[in-house]
């Protein structure tokens, strides 16, 4: 008996907090952690790295950890280099694995 009180006394918290989540995204604010990285930071960064210096000298110059650089500019290069279709996964193509030779 303790138990279905407890479900449905969770279940009427759940809709709660969904509700008042709903009404803050209503209202236009956003939840969750700001970002560290800006549109503005995010240029610098992009033409830094197109002149070719490394993700550590972008994150000092721009006063970021290199993790925030390496996430933004990274997931960029990966949607760049995108394979063609019917390339195979990144394990058939040798890019990851356990170092063992096949066979």
């Amino acid at each position: 008996m303790m138990a279905a009180f407890a479900e449905l006394e969770r279940d009427i918290i759940h809709e709660r907090t969904m509700a008042g989540l709903a009404a803050a995204r209503a209202q236009g604010k956003a939840g969750g952690r700001p970002t560290v990285m800006d549109p503005d930071k995010l240029a610098v960064a992009r033409a830094r790295r197109a002149r070719g210096e490394s993700p550590t000298q972008i994150a000092r110059a721009l006063g970021i950890s290199r993790a925030s650089v390496c996430r933004r500019l990274g997931s960029e290069s990966q949607q760049d280099e995108a394979s063609p279709a019917g390339a195979g996964s990144k394990r058939e193509r040798g890019q990851i694995g356990g170092g063992r030779a096949a066979g």
